[in-house]
């Protein structure tokens, strides 16, 4: 009878999996789809309970305004950003051509080695630089059927009873009541201190550094601003990235007085990384430096620009849960030896 008992256990456990793998698998194209509802009910939820309990605002009132918003704070800017960027990007390809001579002299004064390596990264960079972000901006324009769906969870996680979510999750991990709720607060650290803590410094550094590129001159300001703000997600590499080259770039083309004043606004705007963020995460909690830059590089390719937020957030919540399964199941076997 056990026997039995254990290979229909064993048959709906794999026909479950099969179902999933299936699910997953379909649900692949549109993967952006959900984490961006996510991010944006962990965004506008507390702005949503306020509506709901201050203002007395009907559940589907409050997250219709939430929607709006999101629209017209995020999706909107987004776009206008698109748009300029890949504008800009057409203008610092015309500006590099026009500067070759000045870059060629600058590279004669270098040696051999040197010359051959520059010569081939920056060929390199004019080849990606505009397609880049042309292709990124189409891929962004194809994904309407995207858009709706995110929009449609986004309402649906707002209107749903957040007990019922909490319940719900209690019921699907396979952890004890008391681990799983331990988890949950983990989890929600962790989402706070990448979209908030890491978020803001993020932005704020990149405001920074294009103002910055902006006053001295430096051609693409705001592409070169947008590729801060994806750095500025990875301690350790960050804008200095951005910022140091411009400024080798400042030089080499006769404008000393101005690489010497991006160099110095550079090292002031790096700085809010090392006093702002830890402060940040001194309150909210922090996710360790390796973590962030792995999930980074895996997120860009398995989420886009999302995944500068996506990549780290997902590789944390898998370390957090392969800890709790130590603690729960691994851990206990082994003292009940």
């Amino acid at each position: 009878m056990w026997a039995k008992h254990s290979v229909k256990r064993s048959l709906a456990l794999i026909f479950i999996l099969l179902i999933s793998a299936f699910l997953a698998f379909a649900a692949w194209p549109y993967r952006n789809a959900f984490f961006g509802a996510l991010i944006l009910f962990f965004l506008f939820r507390p702005l949503y309970n306020w509506f709901c309990q201050r203002l007395r605002w009907s559940a589907a009132s409050a997250a219709g305004l939430m929607i709006v918003l999101s629209l017209i704070l995020i999706l909107l800017p987004l776009s206008l950003l698109a748009s300029l960027l890949v504008a800009q990007s057409v203008d610092v390809l015309a500006y590099v051509k026009d500067n070759v001579p000045s870059l060629t002299s600058f590279n004669s004064k270098l040696p051999a080695v040197w010359r051959e390596q520059i010569t081939q990264e920056l060929s390199g960079m004019l080849s990606n630089f505009g397609s880049f972000f042309v292709v990124t901006v189409k891929a962004v324009g194809n994904q309407l059927i995207n858009y709706t769906i995110m929009y449609f969870l986004f309402f649906y996680l707002l209107v749903t009873d957040e007990e019922k979510l909490r319940k719900m999750v209690v019921a699907i991990m396979p952890f004890s009541r008391a681990n799983t709720i331990k988890l949950q607060q983990e989890f929600r650290n962790i989402t706070h201190s990448t979209i908030v803590a890491s978020g803001f410094v993020a932005i704020g550094q990149a405001g920074l550094l294009t103002l910055g590129l902006f006053i001295f001159g430096v051609p693409g300001a705001l592409v070169l601003g947008f590729l801060g703000l994806i750095l500025a997600f990875m301690p350790v590499v960050g804008i200095p990235v951005i910022w140091l080259p411009a400024a080798i770039w400042l030089f080499a083309t006769g404008h000393p007085v101005a690489s010497f004043g991006l160099l110095i606004w550079g090292i002031l705007v790096s700085t809010v990384d090392n006093v702002i963020r830890p402060m940040l995460q001194k309150r909210i909690g922090h996710i360790h430096p390796v973590i962030s830059i792995l999930g980074v590089f895996i997120g860009l390719s398995f989420f886009g620009l999302l995944g500068i937020i996506i990549g780290p957030l997902i590789l944390s919540y898998f370390l957090l849960t392969i800890k709790m399964f130590n603690q729960e199941y691994i851990d206990t076997s082994s003292n009940l030896k």
